[in-house]
């Protein structure tokens, strides 16, 4: 009988733990409003809640909640960051960083392949300064000779200049870097040739659409100090929802500029669109159907309830 009693106890004081989490939640899912029912649509893409606040900020609560919704769709497509890619298709030299794993090689290969397509595989020259992971640099080699394009193993800063310095003005230098790991991301350590040369280069983070958010969210905090041009997001053909990595971009205000969802080259890199990202970010939780717990909302807007019951 004690042991029930300590059960019965235990149960409630995780209720009531979970009640006052968030009272602004609890205050609102038994009216079951609009707000509420629209809150849970947009957690359903995977959004974070500083980007369902900010979406659903200056919706009128009366408002019918296709009405509501469809204004959401609309303010988060506004929202998103993107940005043509300029500094693709001219002559400089472009760095690609990301996580192990994220496929950072494809991608460059598929910006080589635009370029040289169009400016000739002379005007082309892929560096990279992963001297670790062999299989990456075979890869790479590979693509350098399916292009006709040159590639070179740098050390260092020093000689990474010099490989700019040799170049031809007209040039365009891809940069493939080591893969970071999540949990010892030390960007003045493994891109410290980066951040301290006097080469003018342009840095993009590569995110994978199917990782989690809390890693997307750990892996760029990391680059705080780094000046990224942008970001180009992979696996878009992989990944079960995009809504983790659409709210990263959003709330680090990375601008996305190419998203790669297959392995042609160069076929399957597109210039991003923030429209057409949302339609596929609705269209994979349409599909997906996943249910919200009220309890899992609680928990997760703990410190937001307020604005978004307003």
């Amino acid at each position: 009988i004690l042991k029930q009693v300590q059960n019965e106890i235990k149960v409630l004081r995780g209720l009531m733990e979970n009640q006052m989490l968030n009272p602004a939640w609890t205050k609102l899912q038994p009216r079951k409003t609009m707000r509420a029912e629209l809150l849970k649509r947009l957690i359903r893409l995977g959004l974070s809640s500083d980007v369902c606040s900010l979406v659903m900020s200056d919706i009128d609560s009366d408002a019918a909640e296709e009405i509501a919704w469809l204004t959401a769709i609309n303010k988060l497509v506004n929202k998103i960051p993107t940005r043509t890619d300029e500094h693709f298709k001219e002559a400089g030299v472009v760095a690609l960083l990301g996580l192990s794993g994220v496929g950072k090689t494809t991608p460059l290969a598929k910006i080589a392949s635009r370029f040289a397509i169009k400016h000739g595989s002379n005007r082309v020259r892929i560096v990279t300064t992963d001297n670790c992971r062999i299989g990456a640099q075979q890869q790479l080699k590979e693509y350098a000779k399916i292009l006709g394009v040159s590639m070179q193993l740098v050390q260092g800063s020093s000689d990474l200049e010099d490989v700019v310095n040799t170049s031809a003005a007209n040039e365009l230098i891809l940069i493939d870097t080591p893969g970071a790991h999540i949990r010892h991301v030390n960007t003045h350590r493994q891109f410290g040739f980066l951040m301290h040369s006097s080469i003018n280069i342009k840095s993009y983070l590569v995110l994978a659409a199917t990782a989690q958010r809390s890693d997307l969210e750990e892996f760029t905090h990391a680059f705080g100090a780094m000046q990224l041009a942008g970001c180009i997001i992979t696996k878009l053909d992989e990944s079960t929802r995009l809504g983790g990595v659409l709210s990263v971009a959003t709330t680090r205000g990375l601008p996305i500029v190419y998203v790669s969802q297959g392995p042609r080259v160069p076929e399957d890199l597109q210039i991003a669109e923030a429209a057409n990202l949302v339609e596929q970010c609705v269209n994979l939780a349409h599909y997906k159907k996943n249910q919200i717990a009220d309890d899992r909302l609680a928990l997760e807007f703990g410190e937001s309830g307020n604005d978004l019951t307003n």
